[in-house]
């Protein structure tokens, strides 16, 4: 609150030699007048900004490019039955849960063929009872 009252006061805090490069920076941004400050586009064209923007892209995509690499992995090792590590217990909930669905989907499906053989069946045999009555004007 005090920092905020002398900032507004217009005396700006004095910034430790510990901040560098960004010293300047920083300043800037503090100043009073909206105009004179620098915009985020305007920020980001700053030499030490942008190489740092530039290094966490790197990263980022480095961890995008091994994230996606060792989850191909670990479902093919899950698929084939093999795993490099043990499971968490909400991996082994979920893949519970993912058993029971894939059992009960494959008893409605087989009930589902049943009824459906059943019912072709009965149609079978309406159509043939059609057929076979005498027509009566």
């Amino acid at each position: 609150k005090q920092w905020y009252q002398r900032r507004v006061r217009g005396k700006l805090p004095t910034l430790s030699s510990e901040r560098g490069q960004l010293g300047p920076i920083f300043l800037k941004m503090l100043r009073q007048d909206p105009h004179e400050r620098p915009s985020s586009s305007q920020l980001l064209t700053e030499p030490i900004i942008a190489a740092h923007v530039s290094s966490l892209r790197k990263r980022l995509h480095h961890k995008k490019r091994d994230r996606s690499a060792s989850s191909a992995s670990s479902q093919t090792s899950v698929e084939s039955g093999q795993s490099n590590r043990k499971m968490t217990a909400r991996e082994r909930m979920r893949l519970e849960k993912q058993r029971r669905a894939d059992e009960e989907a494959e008893q409605l499906r087989h009930i589902a063929t049943e009824n459906f053989a059943a019912n072709r069946a009965r149609t079978a045999a309406r159509r043939e009872r059609e057929h076979n009555r005498p027509n009566i004007i």
